[in-house]
C-alpha cells in the first residue's frame, strides 16, 4: 500500500521490514534493513526495463508497480536482497553508506540525477539506502512509536549522512511525515544532512533566486509537522507520538526551518559563485541572498553583500538612478537594524530626496524609504520628526496601494507603535489591530510580519495594564518567532527580553531571570554588546538584580547598559538619560546599602572586640582569683 503523492525515504509504501532468515540484509533484531544500491546499479535496473525512456515522467511509486515488484516477485524480497545470487547485479550493492529522503510523487529519473549530481562529487561510489530498492515492497509492516524513537533514529545515525532529495517548486517532502522525521532523527543523531536537486531542478532554482525569491522561501521554508500526512494513518499516528513523547511539534517545526533556511543561504552563496562577478545578475542575486541573510539575523554578511551592490549601482547607472537609490535605501535598513544609526541616517535622507525628485512622492518605492526614515527618527527618540512623515506615507500608500498592501502594513503597523510611544492608546490599537487581522488572513499565524504585529500589540497591551491580553499574544509571537524564525534570530532575541520585563513587572522573578539572561546572552552573542536589543535586555536584567537587591550586579550591568546606550544611541537620547537615571538610583541604593553594612560590620566589630575584652578580663579575674587562691593554701601550709 502507497499514497502516489507520498514520501520519505523510510517508505510510506512499505514500513522498513526483513525477513530475519536474511543473514545478508542488516539486524534482525533491530528489523532494518541496511543494503543499499550503487549509482551503476540504480542504471543497471533502468537499462533491464528499457532504458530512460521508459522511464520518462514515470514517478517512484509508478516504477515500483510496473517495474519493481514484477522483478522481485519470485523471490519476494527486496531488490537488493534478490540481487545477490545475479551475478550482474550483486556487485552493485553493499551496505548503506548514505540515506536518501525523498517523495514517491516526484519523477524517478529526476530523483536519480539528482543521486547522479552528487556521486560527482564524492572520491568514492556512494551506496545509496534507496527505499525502493531496499526495502522491501511486497511485505508491509506497521511499526509502534517505540520504534521510530529507537530502531529508525538509530539507523539514521548510523548511516551518518541523509541526502533530501527535493525539487524547490514543488517541496513535497516538507509536507510527508516520513520525510520530516527523517530530517529530524539526522538532526537528532548529528548526522550530515545535504539538500539536493536535478540539474534540471537546479538551474531553475538558480533562476528562480534572481528573478522569484520570496516564493522560493515561502515553498521551501513553509513547515508544519501538524499538517504532515501520510499512506498508513498508524505510521502517521505513530510518528506523531513519537514527536510528541521526544521534541513536540513546535521544535520539529524549528529544526526543519531551521535546516531549510541554512540550506537556503548556502544555496545563495553557492549562486553567487557560479555567476561572474560583474554584471546584472550577479547584482541582483547579491541584493536576493543580503535580503535572506538579513531576514535570518546575519546583519554583517547582508551588510556586506549590501555594499558591493552599492559600489555597483553608483559605478554602472549614477547615485541619482532610482536603482541606486533602492540600493542605498536597503543598506539603511541594515545599518538601521544593527543600531548603526549614524550610519544608516545619511543614506536614508540621500535616498528619500533622490526617489521624490526622479520618482515621485507617491510611489511605492519612496513610500517605502520614507517609511524606512521615519524608523530611523523613531529609533532615534524625534518622534516629532517621524510622525507627518508616517502620516504622509501612510495617506499615500492606502491611495495608490490599498490598504492590505504589505508596504501599506508595514507603515500601518510603524504608525501605530510611533502612537504607542506617544501615549496615543486608542489610536494606536486601531491601526495595530487593523495590520494584524489583515496579515493574519493574507500572510498566515506564523509569517514574521503576522508574529511582527502579534508582538507589537502585546506591548501596546501591556502598557495599557491589560496584562493577560498581553501575555497571551506576547506567548503566541514568541512561540512562532522560536518556530520559524529560531532561538537565535533578532526577533526571538528581542521578544524573550520583553517577555522577561513583563514578567519582572507582574513580580514574576523567577521567570524573570531565565528570560533576561537569555535574552543578554544571545544578544551579545549574536547581536553584539552594542545593539538596542541588547542594551535593552541588559538594562532589565539589571533591573531585576536591583528588586533582588543584588545591587553590585545591578550597577555592573546598567553601567555597560549606559556605556553601549551613550555609543549607539547618544547621549542626549531619552533611552540613555533613562539608564543613566537608573544607574545613578543603584548606586544610590548600593551606597546606601555599602553604609549600612559597613556600619553593621563595624558595629559588629566593636561588639566582637567588646566580647574579647570582656573575655579578656574575666580570664584575667580568674587567673587573679587562682593566685589569691594559692597564696592562702601556702600560707595554710607554713
Amino acid at each position: 500500500m502507497r499514497d502516489n503523492d507520498d514520501g520519505g525515504g523510510g517508505g510510506e509504501e512499505s514500513s522498513p521490514t526483513t525477513d530475519p532468515n536474511d543473514e545478508d540484509d542488516g539486524d534482525a533484531q533491530s528489523d532494518f534493513p541496511t543494503k543499499g544500491i550503487t549509482l551503476q546499479g540504480i542504471k543497471h535496473f533502468i537499462s533491464l526495463h528499457g532504458g530512460e525512456e521508459a522511464f520518462s515522467g514515470l514517478r517512484t511509486t509508478d516504477v515500483c508497480d510496473r517495474f519493481l515488484k514484477p522483478s522481485t516477485v519470485d523471490q519476494q524480497e527486496s531488490y537488493c536482497v534478490a540481487s545477490k545470487d545475479d551475478p550482474t547485479k550483486a556487485g552493485h550493492v553493499a551496505k548503506a553508506t548514505a540515506f536518501v529522503s525523498h517523495a514517491w510523487g516526484h519523477e524517478f529519473l529526476d530523483v536519480v540525477a539528482a543521486l547522479e549530481a552528487y556521486d560527482a562529487t564524492r572520491r568514492a561510489p556512494t551506496v545509496f539506502w534507496f527505499d525502493i530498492f531496499s526495502n522491501n515492497q511486497h511485505k508491509t509492516a506497521v511499526r509502534d512509536f517505540t520504534w521510530w524513537q529507537t530502531v529508525f533514529r538509530d539507523n539514521i545515525g548510523k548511516l551518518k549522512r541523509t541526502l533530501l532529495v527535493l525539487a524547490w517548486n514543488d517541496p513535497k517532502p516538507l509536507s510527508r511525515a516520513w520525510c520530516l522525521w527523517e530530517m529530524v532523527s539526522t538532526v537528532n543523531t548529528s548526522s550530515n544532512f545535504q539538500v539536493l536537486m536535478s540539474p534540471k531542478n537546479h538551474a531553475s532554482f538558480a533562476a528562480a533566486l534572481v528573478g522569484d525569491f520570496d516564493s522560493i522561501v515561502f515553498k521551501t521554508c513553509n513547515v508544519d509537522l501538524s499538517k504532515a500526512q501520510a499512506f498508513n494513518p498508524s505510521d502517521r499516528d505513530n510518528i506523531f507520538k513519537a514527536v510528541k513523547e521526544t521534541a513536540g511539534m513546535d521544535e520539529v517545526n524549528k529544526q526543519v526551518i531551521g535546516i531549510m533556511r541554512e540550506w537556503m543561504a548556502k544555496s545563495g552563496r553557492e549562486a553567487l559563485k557560479g555567476l561572474p562577478e560583474e554584471g546584472e545578475p550577479a547584482s541582483v542575486l547579491r541584493a536576493q541572498v543580503a535580503h535572506l541573510f538579513q531576514d535570518q539575523g546575519k546583519f554583517g554578511d547582508a551588510e556586506a553583500l549590501l555594499r558591493i551592490v552599492l559600489g555597483e549601482r553608483r559605478s554602472a547607472r549614477g547615485d541619482t538612478d532610482p536603482d541606486t537609490l533602492t540600493a542605498v535605501s536597503k543598506l539603511a535598513v541594515c545599518l538601521n537594524e544593527q543600531g548603526k544609526f549614524d550610519e544608516a541616517e545619511p543614506l536614508f535622507r540621500e535616498a528619500m530626496e533622490g526617489l521624490r525628485r526622479t520618482l515621485g512622492n507617491a510611489h511605492p518605492e519612496t513610500l517605502v524609504v520614507i517609511g524606512g526614515y521615519a524608523s530611523l527618527l523613531h529609533n532615534q527618540a524625534k518622534l516629532d520628526l517621524a510622525r507627518p512623515l508616517l502620516e504622509e506615507a501612510l495617506l499615500e500608500s492606502r491611495r495608490t496601494l490599498g490598504n492590505t498592501h504589505a508596504s501599506t502594513l508595514t507603515i500601518i503597523t510603524d504608525y501605530g507603535t510611533l502612537l504607542k510611544d506617544l501615549g496615543k492608546h486608542k489610536q494606536s490599537k486601531a491601526l495595530l489591530k487593523e495590520s494584524l487581522e489583515v496579515r493574519r488572513r493574507t500572510l498566515g499565524d506564523f509569517h514574521p510580519q503576522t508574529l511582527a504585529s502579534v508582538s507589537t500589540l502585546a506591548t501596546l497591551y501591556f502598557e495599557m495594564g491589560k496584562y493577560r491580553k498581553a501575555t497571551d499574544l506576547l506567548n503566541e509571537a514568541l512561540e512562532g518567532c522560536t518556530r520559524t524564525l529560531g532561538d537565535y534570530h533578532p526577533d526571538t532575541i528581542l521578544l524573550n527580553a520583553v517577555d522577561g520585563l513583563m514578567l519582572l513587572n507582574v513580580d514574576w522573578l523567577i521567570f524573570a531571570r531565565g528570560r533576561l539572561h537569555r535574552a543578554v546572552q544571545d544578544g551579545r552573542r549574536v547581536l553584539g554588546r552594542h545593539h538596542p536589543t541588547t542594551i535593552f535586555a541588559t538594562s532589565n536584567l539589571g533591573v531585576y538584580y536591583q528588586r533582588e537587591r543584588s545591587l553590585g550586579k545591578a550597577e555592573s550591568l546598567l553601567t555597560e547598559t549606559v556605556e553601549q546606550s551613550r555609543r549607539t544611541h547618544g547621549e542626549s537620547h531619552p533611552e540613555t538619560i533613562a539608564y543613566e537615571k537608573l544607574l545613578a538610583k543603584v548606586q544610590a541604593e548600593k551606597e546606601k546599602e555599602d553604609k549600612k553594612k559597613e556600619k553593621k560590620k563595624t558595629k559588629k566589630k566593636e561588639k566582637k572586640e567588646k566580647k574579647k575584652e570582656k573575655k579578656e578580663k574575666k580570664e584575667e579575674e580568674k587567673e587573679k582569683k587562682k593566685e589569691k587562691k594559692g597564696k592562702k593554701e601556702e600560707e595554710g601550709e607554713k
